[in-house]
């Protein structure tokens, strides 16, 4: 008779405290797949700058050095390869024609879906893999603010934004939660056209990519996140011009810190409601019965995350 939590947590090297919360919700032969995919190599990403060349020519160019290609299953300009030895050294990626990005992260930008000349903030921009993705969904007009907390990683971001040649995105460094600039502190309130927030979370989907997330996450990590989430998501919404749209997205797999986010949000914001995805969304098994984007490593092949549109009232 043997101890489910303790053995998969042994076997799978996982701690206790994360396998048994996956036991209980998935049952124990997914909890394992989940463990043995967190396991494995990771899967590496790659988004192509539209604005700059063509899926086809970077696959051509990847398939000459050897390197096999998969398009992704929602978003075809999202590639995804085995390995690729010195990537950022390598100069189609310094030229800006492709950015590391896994898919999941893709369908944030798709399904806040920004338009030319649209006003959008993105506010936690860092490392500014999505600032760049709504950059080229804008075709490089309108504007962006992407704001960042720390300094080296608004310098990180402002050194992809060159890479990439986006012309439409501003770096401010400050925090909605402690504003330092008259920017956030008055002039955007109520302004924007459309909000990105991928809030701090626990990172629980995306273990393959950062092992080190199954020895420094705790159980309280998680109540103390929702709480910094709720925060961001009810300041956030201050920003919002009547009829905006807002996408609330995390690279977590954990409920607390996604949709029970979302039903506080809703229960204290009676003007906002949930706009579904369905019609941003190719690959309709990302769907979830609520209307949000909800995707599972060993489920999916991709990072584990949750996105989620709201729209407020005019």
């Amino acid at each position: 008779d043997v101890d489910e939590v303790n053995y998969l947590g042994m076997v799978q090297s996982h701690p206790n405290w994360m396998v048994k919360r996956w036991i209980q919700r998935f049952g124990f032969d997914e909890a394992e797949k989940f463990c043995e995919f967190n396991n494995k190599r990771p899967i590496l990403g790659l988004r192509v700058n539209k604005l700059k060349t063509t899926v086809e020519e970077v696959e051509t160019y990847l398939n000459n050095k050897g390197i096999a290609t998969r398009r992704g299953s929602s978003i075809d300009y999202f590639l995804t390869i085995k390995s690729m030895g010195r990537i950022y050294s390598d100069e189609y990626f310094k030229n800006g024609f492709f950015s590391v990005q896994d898919e999941s992260a893709g369908l944030v930008s798709t399904l806040l879906d920004p338009k030319p000349g649209e006003f959008v903030i993105d506010l936690c921009a860092a490392p500014g893999g999505k600032t760049m993705h709504m950059a080229e969904l804008m075709n490089n007009e309108g504007k962006i603010i992407a704001i960042e907390k720390y300094a080296s990683r608004a310098k990180a971001l402002e050194n992809n934004l060159k890479r990439t040649e986006v012309k439409n995105a501003e770096v401010v460094y400050d925090s909605i939660l402690n504003p330092e600039t008259t920017l956030l502190k008055e002039e955007l309130l109520g302004k924007a056209d459309k909000i990105l927030l991928d809030a701090p979370c626990s990172g629980l989907g995306v273990i393959t990519k950062k092992p080190d997330i199954k020895l420094k996450r705790e159980l309280e990590d998680i109540q103390k996140l929702q709480k910094l989430q709720m925060e961001l998501i009810n300041e956030s919404a201050k920003y919002l011009k009547p009829g905006g749209v807002l996408v609330y997205s995390t690279c977590t797999t954990e409920p607390e810190e996604n949709f029970d986010v979302i039903k506080d949000f809703l229960s204290k914001n009676s003007d906002f409601k949930i706009d579904s995805a369905d019609r941003f969304l190719k690959n309709k098994k990302l769907l979830n019965a609520e209307g949000y984007i909800e995707t599972f490593p060993f489920r999916n092949f991709m990072d584990g995350s949750f996105s989620i549109r709201l729209v407020k009232n005019n």
